[in-house]
């Protein structure tokens, strides 16, 4: 599967280079709808709806060069929520192919649907996932680490384990970045600048009803704050985020033969999830 939610950075190099033409015959990949989405708040939910994309897609090099963005992103779709016999019909938000719902009516542990639907292709996706109970950080620290000539910031987290098998997603995010809700594109396109560290772990490690987790990072990429954010997440959208993670994230897919990824998304690719982060802020503890 060639995946959409391409970075600003790799947009560049692909718009900016030479491109030259080579013989083929090969029948490109079956264009699908693709679903990515994340929870802002208790709430709402935003998703971000693009277009598979492949590079035999495109008859010509023009179709490449122009207007890609505006090519792979769902900007006339239709998008509704729903929850037992509640609904919700999205709305566009920010950029084209971002749609934003207020879907008050969730209830931790209750599943939540959504069907997408492409006026411009005709083409429609939906998906079921199921509204995770939040855990929140108990106590955080940060330090300075080094391993031999190099320096890093080392970022400490500990909270509760429930009875049962558990996944999550930590994320570590510069305090010094803008509002993300003034930058929808940086919650799906992550930024060198903006996210410091992310990674998927379970409950394994726990040890007396505790877990506790480590990660590092170059301290010359943050200063002495920094957001940590986690999210207790289904066991479905784990294995996702696991495979997406080893096969290499989006520079491998693109230079790769496609790969179906384990999404939720019925007649599409990527994963409709629903978990509500709870964000820490922490500071440097040794200055």
């Amino acid at each position: 599967m060639k995946y959409l939610f391409l970075p600003p950075l790799l947009l560049l190099m692909l718009t900016s280079c030479e491109l030259f033409e080579l013989p083929m015959d090969v029948e490109p990949a079956e264009e699908k709808l693709v679903l990515s989405s994340l929870m802002l708040g208790d709430n709402t939910i935003l998703v971000a709806a693009t277009r598979s994309f492949s590079a035999l897609s495109a008859e010509s090099l023009d179709d490449l060069e122009q207007d890609f963005v505006d090519a792979i992103m769902v900007n006339r779709g239709r998008a509704t929520l729903r929850s037992g016999r509640d609904s919700l019909e999205m709305r566009q938000f920010g950029l084209p192919g971002f749609y934003l719902g207020d879907a008050d009516f969730l209830t931790p542990g209750g599943s939540l649907h959504i069907s997408l639907f492409d006026s411009l292709k005709g083409q429609s996706v939906t998906a079921t996932t199921r509204l995770m109970e939040p855990v929140a950080i108990d106590s955080a620290g940060m330090d300075l680490h080094e391993a031999g000539d190099f320096t890093f910031k080392r970022l400490k987290i500990r909270f509760q384990d429930l009875p049962f098998d558990q996944f999550f997603q930590l994320q570590v995010y510069n305090a010094t970045s803008a509002s993300l809700l003034e930058q929808p594109d940086s919650l799906f396109f992550p930024q060198d600048n903006l996210v410091l560290h992310s990674s998927v772990f379970t409950d394994l490690t726990a040890q007396n009803g505790v877990i506790r987790r480590e990660v590092t990072w170059d301290a010359g990429l943050s200063g002495d704050t920094v957001v940590a954010v986690l999210s207790h997440i289904e066991e479905g959208y784990f294995r996702f985020l696991d495979a997406r993670r080893r096969f290499g994230g989006i520079v491998a897919s693109l230079a790769n033969e496609p790969i179906n990824l384990p999404g939720n998304v019925a007649g599409g690719y990527g994963y409709f999830s629903a978990h509500q982060p709870r964000a820490i802020i922490v500071i440097r503890d040794d200055q």
